[in-house]
């Protein structure tokens, strides 16, 4: 009879007892109580099961009855849902998504704006990327305004990949060079639609780029120029004449350099497009107060290359600005102090660039004319 009731005891206490993982007090109210602290000193979570398809979804649901209401298990598909669902006796009903819990990612393109040299090649194209998610990835369709240049010939669609936060790709448009000669130009690149990600993704506010073309078979050329007269002064009477194809010079600039030091007088923008005043080509004057050389001239194009760096009554080194260690070719002309206002140093011959021609004076000024002795062909 004692044996039956220690039996009886011992049975008793099992039943009652609670079991704890981690802890050696666990919670009377509970069956079982996993702590989070470890043995090592860390902390660690609870896994629930998790399957990764559909099929096996199914599966566990074959096999569940209304006996088993509470059942639960973590669905884990990539691209198609992240949920804690629960087994209501029927089929599993979602308790919490993590794909529709976090907020939707928003893209824009990284800068409004930027310049390349034509040539053939990728063309870099950056995006920004707010809340991306950490599961999905984004499909952007961006169009172009212009696709004459490009090799594409339509939208294209450019994966994001998941938890990216900015994006660069250069395989997504490509410019195609040409020889003709047809002016800088501006291609609109533009973030048409976006798909994927968590939610419903958002085009941001800056959802254009723009690509700004300099055509590299433009030509362009300081063509005259005036810097002194007998006198005092008179800068009103001073300019730069630029010649070239009758396009758009927007962009390109004149930078004045003193000889003295090598740094910049001065910079001025070209606007505008040169008139068609001969066989396609014209001239610009643009006025600038000019000292006693030796001084320079740098005609830098809109990606700040130098693009001729000429200089009078001497040579020198730049030490600032665009032309910084390049050394200035003397012109080979001057105006000395003697020289009457209406006279200026300028290019004569025949020919369509620059080295087609010679300079020549002090002669008669022609500013925003074509020279006396030249011609455009």
């Amino acid at each position: 009879m004692k044996v039956f009731y220690l039996v009886l005891a011992l049975l008793s206490f099992s039943i009652q007892a609670q079991v704890g993982i981690g802890t050696t007090t666990p919670s009377p109210a509970s069956m079982l109580e996993i702590s989070s602290e470890s043995s090592d000193g860390g902390f660690r979570g609870l896994m629930p099961p998790r399957v990764s398809t559909l099929a096996a979804l199914n599966d566990i649901a074959s096999r569940a009855t209304l006996a088993d209401i509470g059942l639960v298990v973590f669905y884990n598909e990539e691209g198609v849902e992240r949920c804690l669902k629960m087994w209501d006796g029927i089929q599993f009903k979602n308790v919490y998504c993590l794909s529709t819990s976090s907020e939707s990612a928003t893209v824009s393109f990284t800068t409004a704006r930027q310049t390349i040299l034509e040539n053939s090649g990728g063309i870099p194209l950056s995006f920004s990327i707010e809340n991306p998610s950490p599961f999905n990835s984004l499909v952007l369709t961006v169009s172009a305004s212009d696709y004459t240049h490009l090799v594409q010939n339509g939208p294209v669609t450019i994966t994001v990949s998941r938890s990216y936060d900015s994006f660069t790709t250069s395989s997504a448009f490509s410019y195609l060079d040409n020889t003709a000669i047809q002016g800088n130009s501006n291609i609109v690149f533009t973030i048409e639609s976006i798909a994927g990600g968590d939610g419903t993704p958002q085009i941001g506010s800056q959802n254009t780029h723009t690509l700004g073309v300099i055509d590299d078979d433009q030509k362009l050329w300081i063509n005259e120029f005036r810097y002194e007269n007998t006198g005092s002064d008179i800068t009103a009477d001073e300019f730069v004449e630029v010649a070239g194809n009758a396009l758009d010079v927007s962009g390109y600039q004149i930078v004045h350099y003193n000889g003295s030091n090598g740094t910049i007088i001065k910079a001025v923008a070209l606007s505008g497009a040169i008139p068609n005043q001969q066989a396609g080509y014209g001239t610009m004057k643009i006025p600038l107060n000019m000292q006693n050389g030796p001084d320079g001239i740098a005609l830098v194009d809109p990606l700040g290359n130098v693009m001729q760096f000429l200089s009078y009554e001497g040579s020198f080194t730049a030490t600032t600005g665009p032309a910084a260690g390049m050394t200035a070719t003397d012109i080979g002309v001057s105006m000395p102090g003697d020289v009457p206002i209406g006279y200026s140093l300028k290019l004569i011959g025949t020919g369509n660039a620059y080295a087609d021609f010679d300079w020549d004076g002090p002669d008669t000024q022609s500013p925003g004319v074509i020279n006396s002795g030249q011609t455009f062909n």
